[in-house]
């Protein structure tokens, strides 16, 4: 099984620390200790059991809810004709 992560750590992962007021960056709640935003359009798939990934955390469910809307967003776009597929 390949599962879809944002992978969190500081070193070459997709996090930033600048606020480019984007739709794509969701900022990491304070309380988790980590401070940035998640740019979720950088997300890779990544098996975890091949992969030297340490666990640092869990992240509120409101978190992850919305990075994975901007996920599914980025995946599934809404198409420019309004989703009529005969337009």
């Amino acid at each position: 099984m390949t599962a879809v992560i944002v992978e969190i750590t500081k070193d070459g992962s997709p996090i930033t620390n600048t606020d480019r007021k984007t739709p794509f960056h969701v900022g990491i709640p304070a309380e988790s200790g980590l401070t940035g935003f998640v740019m979720c359009e950088q997300m890779k798939s990544v098996d975890f059991r091949a992969s030297d990934l340490k666990r640092i955390g869990a992240a509120p469910r409101e978190f992850l809810d919305e990075v994975l809307a901007v996920i599914d967003a980025c995946l599934y776009p809404m198409p420019a004709h309004g989703g009529n597929p005969t337009a």
